[in-house]
């Protein structure tokens, strides 16, 4: 698959139709999820277990916010964390890493 992200018009598209309620979930969360969960698996294609349909993306997405309503803010702390003790190269790739400034 070559698409590397979404876009937010597409994040704002995929969420309706999945019916995400955007007074329960917060837009910014949810599309920072959808690329990170897109993003997936790129760093190791062994382990890549999620689907690179939209809908099933944001189902993923939906389900995780439901738990912990501001989970992507706080893997993101995480992979910086970690990519600081480890080095950069495990996370990040500067054209797909959701999490960068």
């Amino acid at each position: 698959m070559s698409k590397n992200n979404f876009s937010l018009k597409e994040a704002q598209r995929i969420g309706a139709a999945v019916g995400v309620d955007w007074k329960r979930f917060d837009f910014r969360q949810f599309y920072m999820g959808l690329n990170l969960e897109l993003q997936r698996g790129w760093y190791n294609s062994t382990t890549h277990v999620f689907s690179v349909d939209p809908s099933a993306i944001a189902r993923i997405v939906v389900s995780r916010l439901q738990e912990i309503p501001d989970y992507y803010t706080r893997l993101g702390r995480l992979l910086q964390e970690a990519g600081r003790e480890y080095g950069p190269h495990l996370f990040d790739r500067s054209d797909k890493n959701p999490f960068r400034a």
